[in-house]
C-alpha cells in the first residue's frame, strides 16, 4: 500500500426509519400539536444519538458534519468502521424497549 491510499477518515450516516407511521399516528383532535411534537422529538433524538456516539469515542463536536431531514452525517476516523455494528446493536435495542420497533435509526 502506497502512502497516501489508506483511508484515514470515515463518514457515518444516520437515518431514521419508520417516520411516517410514527409521526402521522394522530388523532384528529390536537393533530397540529402532535405533528410539532413527533416531529422535534424526531429531530432531539438523531442529534442525541449522533452526539452520543462522538462522545463516546472523544471526537469533538464539530465532527458532526450535518444534522436534519431525519438523517446525520459524522466524520470519524477509519477504525470507527469496525464499531459501527457494536454501535448499531445498543441503538437498535434502546429503541426497541422504547417503541416496539416503530422507528428505527439505521448506521
Amino acid at each position: 500500500m502506497k502512502q497516501g491510499d489508506y483511508p484515514y477518515f470515515c463518514i457515518v450516516k444516520g437515518d431514521i426509519s419508520g417516520i411516517q407511521d410514527f409521526v402521522f399516528d394522530t388523532k384528529i383532535d390536537g393533530a397540529l400539536k402532535a405533528l410539532k411534537a413527533k416531529s422535534f422529538y424526531i429531530s432531539f433524538l438523531l442529534d442525541t444519538v449522533a452526539k452520543y456516539i462522538l462522545k463516546e469515542e472523544e471526537i469533538p463536536i464539530c465532527n458532526l458534519i450535518f444534522n436534519g431531514g431525519w438523517h446525520f452525517y459524522l466524520l470519524m476516523p477509519a477504525y470507527f468502521v469496525e464499531k459501527l455494528e457494536q454501535y448499531q446493536k445498543k441503538i437498535d435495542r434502546l429503541l426497541f424497549e422504547a417503541h416496539r420497533g416503530s422507528i428505527s435509526i439505521l448506521l
